[in-house]
């Protein structure tokens, strides 16, 4: 079995540029999940049921699906990439940069050790009241992650979170959880470091 990480990258209206991803073991070869996860990425955005697309507006883009090896410590071994374009369908602007959709992993245990983050692109304005994932909104994208997730488990993926370093409660460093369940958060979260490299604007 091998490790991997699959991400899909993007880019707003504004050319910033926003990342999402998980980890996932495998018995395939990296060219293997990388054809996988092309058809997975492209459903998991253009499905008619349930694809993000609706969720995201015209200048908000999937640009780039890459699979990354790891090592026995989760460093990358390598890397391949795949052009994609995949934008918004939605009509209205799209929201700020720094905001996005928390998706949170999990297993049967409790505890952080034992959930994983996703961190979507930030939803089109029509999506949110309040700062507030509309409810059609948010079932939308737990179908879609299900589904995609669903579909990973299917071809022999198990998804998984790990942890860096030794603690008491997990004495040895790298060791991996499986994931079972996805939950979506509606409160919007924000992700400081896709912007946190803008140089500061005063008036």
């Amino acid at each position: 079995m091998t490790d991997y990480k699959l991400e899909l990258e993007g880019t707003y209206g504004t050319g910033r540029k926003w990342t999402t991803g998980f980890h996932m073991t495998s018995s395939s070869d990296i060219a293997a999940v990388v054809i996988d996860w092309g058809f997975k990425a492209s459903d998991l955005w253009t499905n008619a049921t349930y694809g993000l697309e609706t969720l995201y507006a015209t200048t908000t883009s999937a640009t780039v699906l890459r699979v990354i090896q790891l090592d026995a410590t989760m460093h990358e071994l390598q890397s391949i990439e795949s052009p994609v374009s995949l934008p918004g369908t939605a009509t209205t602007d799209e929201g700020a940069n720094q905001l996005s959709v928390l998706v949170s992993l999990r297993n049967a245990f409790s505890g952080e050790r034992n959930r994983g983050r996703m961190y979507l692109p930030s939803p089109a304005e029509g999506a949110v009241a309040e700062g507030i994932l509309g409810t059609t909104e948010a079932t939308r994208v737990s179908t879609a992650i299900s589904a995609l997730f669903t579909g990973l488990r299917a071809g022999g993926g198990v998804i998984f979170v790990f942890n860096r370093k030794a603690s008491p409660r997990d004495p040895v460093p790298y060791t991996k959880k499986t994931l079972t369940n996805e939950k979506v958060d509606r409160v919007l979260r924000t992700q400081r470091r896709r912007v946190r490299e803008l140089l500061a604007v005063y008036v």
